[in-house]
């Protein structure tokens, strides 16, 4: 008769041992997920996570507000790890500022938990996405590439690159298409000595021949480069179709005038610069704009042709011979006719290993040695791109790095200065590039590499 109580009494024990156990249990598993949910990419969502901002300063909030200016509404303060812009259910765009703490960013419906976090949002309608825990950014294949590419940097901006695409027609524009093409993301890096962004997309980028030409710091511009033909090509479809046509008419124009009409820009001095190729310009003492460029042949009879043609070409811009008139005795008319001074041969001088030709008036320098060639306007700057050159290994053409990150590009800029020459040559602006850069004038050292299916570009203040 007694067993019933007793057993009623083992009954409840044990459905409070199972509850404990349960609660046990829940409370272990919320722990374990605070504890594996180390950064605010474990509590956004993956395609809809427009731009995250990890570890963010004042600076990097204004630069990015132009893009979204739902930032304007994030509220900043110590201790946030995180500020991000998501896609919302009715297609608007909502912040989100996640501080890692055991007290909210505020009491009111916008903030929730997302251990061990608390978000604060612009517009309730992110809340549910947010706490939809599958399909994290994490483990999302263009944030963890982009995130690999960072290496050990704590602060850095992932980003969508939709929000930067403009059909503005400057000639900034053309260059930021040309540098992002099919890139679906990237990452954005401030560094103490200036910038690198990393761009993403889903395939491969076209193997490029890789650059060893180091260009020379103390120029007003200067650009290295291989598979320039290629670049060419891109640059002219990006370009608005007016100016596509103008830039090779302009470039022809000034080869005729400074070497000599029966040289082109198209298939003489493209192709030199088409393996390991640089670009000098600047200003010599006199303040005239000057400039020098050069690379490699297939072959050192090819180099020593090219470079016989530039200095023939240059002499016959010039008649042949010239006809003096000269009064005998004050009284008696004479005509002379003899070879133009300017017919006479280049004068030739021997600097390091290198010949340098100079046309006999003084406007033309060029230099050949091995499968190398470089022409130029002033003859500091031959130097300048004869040294460059020197640093560079006689590669073989079609030489390719595969398998890590290579430089496909680099050079120098000085930003007022260019947006300068860019005007009064062609009449055209550069405009701010539709990207999130410091604005700089002064001369900076940028860098192009890539590997795989990400390409990076380095910018470093000088």
């Amino acid at each position: 008769m007694r067993l019933a109580p007793i057993r009623t009494a083992l009954v409840i024990i044990l459905a409070l041992l199972g509850s404990a156990a349960i609660l046990a249990f829940l409370v272990m598993t919320t722990n374990l997920l605070a504890v594996h949910t180390q950064s605010v990419s474990d509590v956004l969502p993956a395609q809809d996570t427009l731009l995250l901002l990890t570890n963010p300063t004042p600076e990097d909030l204004a630069l990015f507000t132009q893009w979204f200016p739902v930032l304007q509404e994030a509220p900043l303060r110590e201790g946030i790890e995180g500020v991000a812009v998501i896609n919302t259910p009715d297609d608007n765009q909502a912040s989100v500022v996640l501080l890692r703490s055991n007290r909210p960013l505020g009491q009111d419906s916008k903030t929730i938990s997302l251990p061990p976090f608390f978000a604060h949002v612009s517009d309730i309608a992110a809340i549910p996405i947010l706490q939809n825990r599958i399909g994290t950014l994490t483990r999302y294949g263009p944030y963890h590439a982009l995130r690999t590419a960072a290496t050990n940097d704590t602060s850095w901006i992932y980003a969508t690159t939709d929000a930067f695409k403009t059909t503005d027609q400057t000639f900034g524009n053309a260059i930021a298409k040309l540098l992002i093409q099919d890139a679906t993301h990237m990452g954005y890096i401030r560094k103490d000595s200036g910038t690198r962004l990393n761009f993403y997309k889903p395939q491969e980028y076209r193997s490029i021949r890789n650059i060893t030409v180091h260009p020379p710091k103390d120029v007003h511009t200067s650009i290295a480069l291989a598979d320039i033909n290629e670049w060419w090509k891109q640059l002219a479809d990006m370009l608005p179709e007016d100016k596509g046509m103008i830039l090779p008419a302009l470039l022809q124009q000034w080869t005729e005038t400074t070497i000599g009409p029966s040289i082109s820009w198209t298939y003489d001095l493209l192709p030199l610069m088409e393996e390991n190729g640089i670009f000098l310009m600047d200003k010599n003492a006199s303040g005239a704009l000057v400039v020098a460029l050069g690379g490699h042949r297939k072959s050192n009879r090819e180099a020593a042709a090219l470079s016989a043609a530039l200095q023939d070409a240059r002499q016959q811009m010039y008649p042949q011979y010239e006809i003096r008139e000269r009064l005998f005795d004050n009284r008696f008319p004479a005509k002379d006719i003899r070879m133009s001074p300017k017919q006479r041969n280049a004068a030739l001088i021997k600097w390091r290993r290198w010949p340098i030709e100079i046309s006999a008036d003084a406007h033309l320098f060029t230099a050949q040695h091995g499968r190398a060639v470089v022409v130029g306007t002033d003859e500091t700057l031959l130097k300048k791109a004869i040294e460059a050159l020197e640093t560079s290994p006689n590669i073989p053409s079609g030489a390719t790095t595969l398998g890590a990150f290579h430089t496909i590009a680099t050079g120098t800029f000085e930003n007022d200065q260019f947006k300068t020459l860019l005007l009064n040559t062609t009449g055209w602006k550069l405009g701010s590039l539709p990207m999130p850069l410091p604005v700089s004038e002064g001369r900076i050292r940028w860098k192009l590499l890539q590997q795989g299916n990400i390409r990076t570009l380095e910018i470093d203040n000088l």
